[in-house]
């Protein structure tokens, strides 16, 4: 009997032991946390593993989509009328798991409420962002300008993720980003200087906002060899300008970064007498995921469809259709149609049913 009792009485320690053994390891697994140093040089502390997060940066979308494989954990988007077209047509998951939110004016509290455990941001308030770090959630800047900037945000975002799939094609990504810009670089300094094609990009043509000497814009077009119009001597981003302005500039190419109804645009006697509208040369900008004029991930498309389009005859082997049909399925294993490539590169809305 008393052996009985000694054994009963082993049993329940073990069991004891091994109970308190998992509380303690489940404990630890709950409490871990990893660091990461983010765009600012900030060592910011993170979950070990991203289950919600929240992008409060246009730019970061994309890559958040090539990453999180199939925006699996995102919870939270900022608004953008692409959102309704191309991301959720590529993502159909979408509608139904995130909350669109003004990444100017969002609050804290609406952050909070969706249990998110960490924040992609780039320019928003510090009141903002203290406010998120006070109640334990952590804040990544993946904010950049340049494709350097670009390459380290995207390792940066890799590593918060920590997936050996993010990582991989982290790699994967800025190697053909390289790659692509040195090619295209390449073909447009043989472009003789009396071929040089002068370029002005404006928002829209409604509001005329230009771009300056600081923006993502004026670093890859002066790469690719573009006579570039500063709308101002300083180092800027954005300069708002007046038609008159636009006139004096009379560039060969105007390129739009937002929708244009370009029968109404061209056939509008503001716009007529310009040296662009003559020659066929107002754009509407591609976009997909982002404006591709504008820093993100799809910049590897921006630069060969900027020498296919404004250098026509120094754009060997660039199929940009084909081109484009490859990067939807090797960054977001989406199956894009010929169809559907033409509408993006034509800088069209799609109406989906």
């Amino acid at each position: 009997m008393k052996k009985v009792i000694s054994i009963l009485l082993c049993t329940f320690l073990l069991m004891g032991m091994f109970t308190l053994s998992g509380c303690t390891e489940q404990e630890h697994v709950e409490n871990t946390t990893r660091t990461i140093v983010d765009m600012k040089g900030k060592t910011v502390e993170i979950p070990s593993t991203i289950d919600n997060y929240c992008i409060l940066y246009s730019s970061a979308v994309g890559i958040c989509g090539m990453l999180d494989e199939g925006f699996a954990n995102v919870r939270m988007l900022p608004s953008l009328w692409i959102y309704e077209t191309w991301t959720y047509r590529m993502f159909p998951n979408l509608p139904d798991q995130v909350v669109i939110v003004n990444k100017n004016s969002v609050t804290a509290e609406q952050i909070v409420e969706n249990g998110t455990q960490l924040v992609f941001w780039s320019n928003q308030s510090e009141e903002l962002i203290e406010a998120l770090e006070g109640l334990g959630i952590a804040c990544v800047n993946v904010a950049f300008q340049n494709d350097e900037e670009l390459s380290r945000a995207v390792h940066i975002m890799a590593d918060v993720f920590g997936t050996d799939y993010a990582k991989e094609m982290a790699t994967l990504f800025c190697d053909d980003l390289a790659k692509t810009a040195e090619e295209m670089i390449a073909l447009a300094s043989t472009v003789p200087d009396n071929e040089r094609v002068s370029v002005l990009f404006l928002s829209a043509p409604e509001t005329l906002t230009g771009f300056g000497k600081k923006s993502y814009e004026y670093g890859w077009a002066s790469r690719l060899n573009l006579n570039y119009i500063l709308p101002s001597e300083e180092m800027v981003n954005k300069v708002d300008l007046t038609m008159e302005q636009v006139y004096e500039f009379d560039p060969d190419v105007i390129i739009f970064e937002s929708v244009i109804d370009e029968d109404a645009v061209y056939s509008d006697p503001v716009w007529s007498e310009l040296r662009a509208a003559k020659n066929n040369g107002l754009i509407a900008n591609p976009c997909m995921l982002n404006v591709w004029a504008k820093s993100g991930m799809e910049n590897i498309m921006t630069y060969k469809w900027a020498v296919a389009t404004l250098y026509p005859d120094y754009a060997d082997g660039i199929d940009l259709v084909q081109d484009l049909i490859d990067f939807s399925k090797k960054y977001f294993n989406y199956t894009m149609s010929v169809e559907e490539a033409q509408i993006v590169l034509s800088g069209e809305i799609p109406v989906f049913e």
